[in-house]
């Protein structure tokens, strides 16, 4: 073979190596991972108006919120409904049994202040927790304990029963109000028993009024609920519970639950009261609902609003409280 041929030989065989290595050089970069690029993280936060929301740990595919014993609730992004057209009925939202957990109320705090606080007395991060929704021009309720029908179950040292007398009445009330003094109104925490005494119902609006209360909310835990029946006739205004959110509710459940305000909203003439409860699934599906912007599917509003009370918020004497 001559030294010509030779080379051309060795020269094709180079070539040959050089573009198979080329080729697999270009295979396994293009099944190699991109890098990842570079955000911002306040850019993934919702651009919409209004006050911010809470934004909760997400993980792949569902919203996660931490409860205080550490455990977490998922619900999956999917099960967040589609936002229908508004309806015209007002919607009033309440939060219940507050004021026991403080990573509840951070939540609760960051989304928007049409959203109502009920607030425990007795609870431990009670105070702190009305003095940041009064400087959020939020409705903060007294979230009154009284005696249920079950007797197993202790309502605690401020819970009111149908023979409690005046006094004490005003003594709990009193004592309620020291810790939450920017309070505008109040709702009974459980009341089974005692909501059903009429006379009972008569000293709590009566003594509730009398130190600057203004509405109520009868969460009507029992079906003879005589909270606004008293407040009628008192000419205190009232509202009734128009359905629990979360009571016994799964949390797959919760979007059903969301249509069924739509739904009540749309074919009522009046305002439509909820009540929802600090549960972690609870707190995962709302922060849901004001990431999307599914909550405009209904106009909310505030209690006071509703009833047509100006509370002159700067007025409102907002104490230290209950330390955190």
């Amino acid at each position: 073979m001559s030294s010509r041929t030779t080379g051309a030989l060795s020269l094709g065989l180079v070539s040959t190596v050089l573009t198979t290595f080329a080729l697999l050089v270009i295979v396994f970069e293009g099944h190699r991972p991109l890098p990842l690029p570079q955000v911002n993280p306040s850019s993934l936060r919702p651009q919409a108006p209004g006050p911010p929301v809470a934004h909760l740990r997400v993980s792949s595919g569902s919203r996660t919120v931490p409860s205080s014993n550490g455990r977490i609730a998922e619900l999956p992004s999917s099960r967040i409904p589609e936002l229908p057209n508004r309806s015209d009925a007002p919607v009033v939202w309440v939060m219940d049994d507050m004021g026991r957990d403080v990573e509840a109320a951070e939540t609760v705090l960051r989304w928007p202040a049409f959203v109502s606080v009920a607030i425990l007395p007795d609870g431990a991060v009670a105070g702190w927790l009305a003095q940041q929704a009064c400087h959020q021009s939020r409705d903060v309720l007294i979230h009154l304990p009284m005696t249920s029908v079950r007797p197993d179950v202790d309502p605690g040292p401020m819970a009111v029963s149908a023979h409690t007398t005046d006094a004490e009445v005003e003594r709990i009330l009193t004592q309620a109000r020291h810790v939450l003094p920017c309070a505008t109104g109040l709702n009974q925490h459980m009341g089974s028993q005692a909501s059903q005494a009429v006379h009972a119902m008569d000293r709590v609006v009566r003594i509730g009024q009398s130190l600057g209360l203004r509405f109520f909310i009868d969460s009507r835990t029992a079906a003879r609920s005589h909270l606004c029946d008293a407040a009628d006739r008192l000419g205190v205004p009232c509202l009734r519970r128009t359905l629990f959110f979360d009571a016994e509710t799964l949390p797959e459940e919760l979007p059903e639950r969301w249509r069924q305000v739509i739904a009540r909203a749309r074919r009522s003439t009046r305002p439509i009261v909820v009540i929802a409860h600090p549960y972690p699934a609870t707190l995962a599906f709302l922060d849901g609902l004001f990431r999307t912007g599914a909550w405009r599917a209904v106009e909310w509003r505030r209690p006071s609003e509703v009833l047509g009370i100006a509370v002159h918020r700067a007025d409102l004497r907002v104490g230290s409280g209950v330390s955190r």
